[in-house]
């Protein structure tokens, strides 16, 4: 779309022509490039540096409010040395900032809460201060991508700017139509040769195809452009009237809405196609560099037959260029810039944005713990069972008697031939009391390393109990681990 409307509103014009308008081809090609300029400030840094500080806002306050009470307190002695404040001014600063961090909003949720103290609090703290330290050097790198944008905007710009106006200046420079200067024989690059003036700025351009030197122009650029410029004499008053008509002519031609790399590309490159296009000069040794209408390759300004300009000397001599040229270049190569820069500024946002939600949700894992801890429960094992007496004189049976049991054939009582046998039961009491006593004796005083080899105990964080009769009530922290290790 851009294209066609650009290389539309440029060749509609491009029929012949017997009076006026007989530049006005070129014109428009001309006021294409102005309105890159015009527009200019359309070109506007995507990113910018103040978010840089919001994005890691959240996961600091997370650390904050997951830290231990030295660090909260000053955070570990940085503004002492010898436990003696060397920097008041600094703790109470921090002091304040910590203070704010995690002070509950007068509406919403309290979501920087303090976590209470406890393992809980500090295993979490350790895995979000590690997010913390990679979210603030990524921030550091987005800052710096998100300069390097703004730097090349303004660069372009500044480029654009100097390609219609020329080196250091902001408008048009009507100082140099003075004879004292280089006055319009020189900026329009007259005679078959060219002139180095004549590449400095485009806005030259516009005078030496819009003005008559000889007498007043015949509308060949526009209808209503018949200033006269001449070459001899103070000519800047003239020559900055007959420029205020132009501007407004060009910003109705369909500026961009936004300029960019590619509609500065395009709108150079119709200008450069039409190089030559207005040039019926024949000999071959002038060639056809000109912008604008020529019989014979002479830029003298001859009102209605010879108002153009020569690049001749900056297209062929191999040393001078076409300084306006290079600059539309320039600011084409910028906004290329800009664009990758805006593009690593938003991938590091989104990292960051990504290891605060890691941070996050390791937070509101432990806080969720420490407000609903697992209550220790003692599990009492099955009893054993002790057998009696009546239990074996039940089996009629000599294959089912058995320990502590015992079959007796010439029993009286034929009815209990199986019965308890006093020493086995005497036995079995015993080793069941015993059990009871070892499950507990084989861990307690055992130290953590010991404790910990030992599948059947379980290290509480003071002691060694047995595994079966504690429910593990350390919080684990598997998912903040998780997603740490993703992370790093």
């Amino acid at each position: 779309m851009i294209v066609a409307q650009l290389l539309t509103s440029i060749f509609l014009v491009q029929r012949a022509h017997t009076g006026g308008l007989d530049n006005a081809a070129d014109f428009t090609a001309l006021c294409t490039v102005y309105n890159q300029y015009a527009k200019k400030d359309t070109i506007a840094a995507k990113i910018q540096t103040k978010t840089a500080s919001e994005l890691t806002e959240e996961i600091q306050k997370l650390n904050i409010s997951t830290a231990t009470e030295s660090w909260f307190d000053n955070k570990d002695g940085n503004f002492t040395t010898q436990g003696k404040v060397t920097d008041q001014e600094g703790l109470d600063a921090w002091r304040k900032q910590a203070k704010a961090a995690v002070e509950k909003p007068k509406t919403g949720d309290h979501i920087f809460e303090r976590l209470a103290p406890g393992q809980i609090r500090d295993k979490t703290n350790k895995a979000i201060a590690e997010l913390a330290a990679r979210a603030i050097q990524l921030q550091s790198d987005y800052e710096e991508a998100a300069q390097r944008e703004k730097t090349a905007v303004a660069d372009a710009q500044a480029a654009l700017t100097y390609a219609m106006f020329g080196a250091g200046k902001r408008a048009f420079d009507k100082n140099k139509y003075n004879s004292g200067q280089a006055h319009r024989t020189n900026l329009c690059g007259n005679g078959n040769t060219g002139d180095k003036a004549a590449g400095d700025a485009l806005a030259d351009a516009f005078i030496c195809l819009c003005t008559g030197q000889t007498g007043n122009a015949q509308n060949d650029c526009h209808n209503g452009l018949t200033k006269r410029v001449q070459n001899s004499g103070d000519q800047t008053d003239a020559a900055n009237q007959a420029w205020k008509d132009i501007p407004p002519i060009c910003t109705k031609m369909s500026p961009p809405t936004t300029v960019t790399a590619t509609t500065i590309k395009i709108a150079t490159a119709a200008l450069l196609s039409r190089i030559g296009a207005l040039n019926n000069d024949a000999t071959s040794e002038h060639g056809r560099f000109t912008l604008g209408k020529t019989e014979d390759g002479n830029c003298d300004g001859t009102a209605g037959s010879k108002q153009c300009i020569n690049y001749k000397q900056q297209m062929t001599s191999g040393t001078d260029t076409l300084t306006w040229l290079q600059q539309l270049y320039a600011a084409q190569e910028k906004l290329r810039e800009a664009k990758e820069a805006a593009v690593e500024a938003d991938q590091i946002g989104r990292q960051i944005s990504g290891l605060s939600a890691t941070a996050r949700s390791a937070y509101l894992e432990a806080q969720h713990a420490i407000n609903n801890p697992i209550k220790e429960t003692n599990i009492k094992p099955p009893a054993t069972k002790i057998t009696k007496e009546e239990d074996c004189s039940k089996h009629t049976e000599q294959n089912v008697c058995v320990d502590p049991c015992k079959w007796n054939e010439n029993a009286t009582d034929k009815t209990k031939k199986c019965s308890l046998d006093p020493k086995k039961a005497a036995e079995q009491a015993t080793q069941s009391t015993g059990t009871e006593d070892k499950k507990e004796e084989k861990c307690t005083g055992k130290k953590q390393g010991d404790c910990e080899k030992d599948s059947g105990c379980k290290w509480d964080g003071k002691e060694c109990k047995d595994s079966s009769i504690l429910v593990n009530k350390q919080f684990a922290l598997s998912v903040v681990s998780a997603f740490v290790a993703l992370l790093f």
